[in-house]
């Protein structure tokens, strides 16, 4: 059973001589019907006082009771357990992602160092494809890098390599071609180049 703070503030409980249990409050008394407070104004009291003072409306006696409300502790508790949960799902998720990184590293350091050319593309699809197979979160890292990347070589290819606005779109619409195709768990030997020795 329960009533408003404001109410309990500026009222006394009392029983009246039919046994009826009630709170006295400012012009009028709030009887105490099956758990709600009902507002029992004194004769003559206006309807139109501060609605603040009254914050139940008489209920009918065949009203469906409201549900109970959810005191602070279980509230706290049901927060920490929402918490707990999550943290277990955000924590395996930077670890695949963590991993995902690393995948990603290793497929650039491996272009880089093979420097085969037409290999990019292979490359660029196998980091991704190792990258997803850690999960969720090596899927989320392998398109912020390779989203990243691609925004990075969008500004430095027309400086460093003499190419046109045209070329650089082109080529980075192949590299994002190649990075869903493996982010998507498709072979990344389809772009393989012919040669490119074994070890990568």
């Amino acid at each position: 059973m329960f009533v408003e703070l404001n109410v309990l503030m500026e009222a006394g409980v009392f029983e009246s001589d039919s046994g009826e249990k009630g709170l006295l409050a400012p012009y009028g008394w709030l009887k105490l019907c099956g758990g709600r407070a009902c507002d029992c104004r004194a004769p003559g009291i206006p309807d139109d006082l501060d609605p603040a003072l009254y914050p139940h409306e008489p209920q009918d006696s065949q009203d469906p009771v409201s549900p109970p409300k959810m005191n602070l502790s279980t509230g706290i508790i049901f927060c920490f357990l929402i918490l707990g949960v999550s943290s277990q799902g955000l924590g395996t998720f930077l670890r695949e992602a963590g991993q995902g990184a690393k995948d990603m590293w290793r497929a650039y350091r491996d272009m880089k160092e093979a420097n085969y050319k037409g290999a990019d593309k292979y490359f660029h699809a196998r980091g991704n494809y190792d990258a997803a197979q850690r999960g969720p979160g090596g899927v989320w890292a392998a398109k912020v890098i390779s989203n990243a990347r691609e925004t990075v070589q969008g500004i430095t290819d027309p400086l460093l390599k003499g190419m046109t606005r045209d070329e650089v779109r082109k080529d980075s619409k192949a590299d994002q071609f190649a990075n869903e195709w493996g982010r998507s768990g498709k072979d990344p030997n389809h772009f393989r180049p012919a040669g490119l020795p074994n070890k990568y």
